[in-house]
């Protein structure tokens, strides 16, 4: 009441008003009459009430769930959401005095998981517009790479930070696609190798020492499944009375000039071809043979040839005064 009086004289009126928060229901103001000539003055009217403040139902989101029945001042409504769901605005909602609802509409938005990252030379599986709690993606490689980490990832709740981006996180990071290897084909023997990368699309290159054929690939690829495209070569040492010389690019055994031999295996040039017996010549011939000028027949004698070549002997027949026969040989 405004400017509340102890006692009221006969047609004076009283104003009444509510508290704040409150909503005045009756008259806003009441006289003092007389009534029949009465000797005590009354009100007209009714003594008006002053209740609290509503609010009105802030609404029922959609996919969630309210706690509160109560829509006047100092009650209060709660929010939350069905399970895939997360709330977007205020949890609770307190009736003011105003006549308005604190914070914000509460509503209930689907949960869902940013667009996943795809690894480089890798690839989804199946893909989709929108990923949702509870859906899995599968990661795959392009053919030559392999997958490193899990090939699953699923959609789900982001308890630490639901109140920001969309909501929810992966269980785990995306893998990686990483070349295929196919690791290290090895050394060989009497050779060597070029390359020391081994993994997919990569290739190694094998050469021999000299003195040695290469048998086999001289050049192996790592392929996509993790395989080499062959086993790696051998070098096979050229046999004796052969060496190695290059012929139209490619290394070939060849045999040593007529007449002539190698001390050794693998031979690495024609000049380690020495002449044999009985033969001369420069490293890598011609070798030619090794003859004795020819004999003279003695007087009063003859002879018996076997050749004149170097170690062949000559045999001579000599007739003395006596008339007998002498033999001689020489060589």
């Amino acid at each position: 009441m405004i400017f509340r009086q102890t006692t009221y004289q006969f047609g004076e009126t009283a104003f009444f008003t509510c508290n704040y928060g409150y909503e005045l229901t009756g008259n806003q103001k009441r006289t003092c009459t007389n009534v029949n000539g009465a000797t005590d003055g009354v009100w007209d009217g009714f003594l008006p009430l002053c209740l609290p403040a509503k609010c009105g139902n802030p609404g029922f989101p959609l996919n969630g769930n309210m706690v509160g029945t109560e829509f006047t001042l100092g009650n209060v409504v709660t929010y939350s959401c069905l399970q895939g769901f997360r709330l977007v605005g205020s949890s609770s909602r307190q009736c003011l005095a105003t006549g308005t609802w604190s914070g914000n509409p509460a509503t209930c938005e689907l949960i869902t998981c940013e667009e996943p990252f795809i690894p480089r030379n890798g690839r989804l599986r199946r893909s989709r517009e929108s990923y949702y709690i509870g859906i899995s993606i599968t990661f795959e490689c392009e053919e030559g790479y392999a997958l490193e980490g899990s090939a699953t990832a699923v959609c789900q709740k982001d308890t630490g930070l639901s109140h920001l981006g969309t909501g929810g996180k992966w269980s785990v990071e995306s893998p990686v696609c990483k070349p295929t290897q196919c690791g290290d084909p090895g050394d060989i023997q009497n050779g060597a190798k070029d390359g020391s990368i081994f993994y997919h699309p990569n290739n190694v290159t094998f050469v021999c020492f000299n003195g040695y054929i290469l048998q086999g690939a001289a050049q192996i690829h790592c392929a996509y499944d993790g395989t080499w495209s062959a086993s790696p070569p051998t070098c096979i040492p050229c046999e004796e009375n052969q060496y190695n010389t290059e012929v139209d690019g490619m290394r070939q055994c060849m045999s040593c000039p007529p007449n002539s031999h190698t001390a050794t295996d693998a031979s690495t040039s024609v000049l380690q071809c020495v002449c044999d017996i009985g033969y001369t010549g420069p490293p890598g011939g011609p070798c030619t043979e090794i003859v004795c000028p020819t004999l003279q027949i003695p007087e009063n004698g003859g002879m018996s040839c076997q050749g004149n070549s170097n170690g062949e002997a000559k045999v001579y027949e000599l007739h003395g005064g006596d008339g007998k026969q002498r033999l001689l040989h020489r060589r």
